[in-house]
């Protein structure tokens, strides 16, 4: 029998207390070491997974660990993910990849030099259900993508934060570009605007993210897709789907928290997901972690990058009232 994989975290807010509950559930990995610049919430978190408090970033990557969970905000996962990944210790971290094309790409370059397992995590990839739109797709062709995100966003304390963020762009709006892409491959060119009413009803108006914004995404294959995302109140009905228009069919994907897809032409089947993508994604991790295949991941660094070049055109649309902005792309 194998031993346990040691997984160490940096970062210990909500998002790691996700992972680290799909770790314990998973089985064959545990938590071993925590770290958090906020060393209350770093206590808190060891504590419930029996796991040692880590004083520094380097004194994690220094522990007996096999990879390292990343969920610091996304404007410092350079930081955390270099290192780590020039000592050989496998990351999974959260999306988005970073805030920065520079950061992006030279994650991707040390992943990829070193040989070492790097996860990112929009979970989304990791569905369950997508086969019979995998089948679809060897057939047909992506000709219209509409996505809608509708509801609370986790406000947490750096979210406004612009170098820590990209607000809405990065945190929400990313998910459904992420989603896109891996649909209908890269985007060529995109447009963004933003919504004048306050659908959030935050009290505070000083904050700056943006309440509702949509994208216009020109995808290199010539397919077009539509993202409409808005920041809810608390007990605002949330929505998180997408319509997939191929030349083939239509299918309906409903996304967090129903996981369906349906088929409205062929064969008019839904098919639900048999397990959560946040817990699908991390075994997929720990599965090339032990195998030591970057292959078994749902969604690699190269991946995730284009996705930052996607959001960083779209911020640049909004910065410019609108304009249509080209993606950059990097072999």
């Amino acid at each position: 029998m194998q031993p346990d994989l040691k997984i160490g975290l940096v970062g210990a807010g909500w998002a790691a207390g996700q992972h680290s509950a799909s770790i314990s559930s998973i089985g064959g990995a545990r938590v071993v070491s925590v770290y958090d610049q906020d060393p209350s919430a770093g206590k808190a978190l060891a504590e419930t997974l029996g796991a040692t408090v880590a004083k520094s970033l380097e004194a994690v990557l220094a522990s007996d660990i096999d990879a390292v969970v990343v969920s610091t905000p996304s404007g410092v996962h350079f930081d955390s993910v270099i290192p780590a990944l020039e000592l050989g210790k496998a990351v999974f971290v959260e999306k988005p990849l970073s805030r920065s094309s520079s950061d992006a790409w030279a994650i991707v370059e040390a992943a990829e030099r070193t040989g070492t397992v790097c996860a990112v995590g929009y979970q989304w990839r990791a569905l369950d259900y997508l086969a019979p739109l995998d089948m679809d797709l060897q057939r047909a062709q992506p000709a219209l993508l509409i996505s809608q995100g509708v509801g609370i966003t986790q406000a947490r304390p750096w979210f406004t934060d612009d170098r820590l963020s990209g607000g809405l762009i990065f945190e929400r709006v990313s998910h459904h570009i992420d989603l896109q892409r891996m649909i209908a491959g890269d985007v060529a060119a995109v447009s963004a605007s933003r919504g004048k009413v306050a659908l959030s009803g935050r009290p505070d108006p000083s904050e700056t993210a943006d309440d509702v914004l949509t994208l216009t995404l020109r995808f290199g294959s010539g397919a077009q897709g539509l993202i409409a995302v808005g920041w809810a109140p608390a007990g605002y009905p949330s929505t998180q789907s997408l319509t997939l228009h191929t030349t083939g069919t239509t299918f309906d994907i409903s996304l967090d928290p129903d996981f369906t897809l349906t088929d409205r032409v062929g064969a008019n089947v839904t098919h639900h997901s048999q397990e959560h993508p946040f817990a699908r994604q991390m075994r997929s991790f720990l599965h090339a972690v032990r195998a030591r295949d970057q292959s078994l991941v749902h969604c690699s660094a190269r991946d995730a990058a284009g996705t930052v070049e996607t959001a960083l055109a779209a911020a640049a649309s909004l910065s410019e009232n609108g304009l249509q902005k080209a993606v950059q792309t990097f072999g």
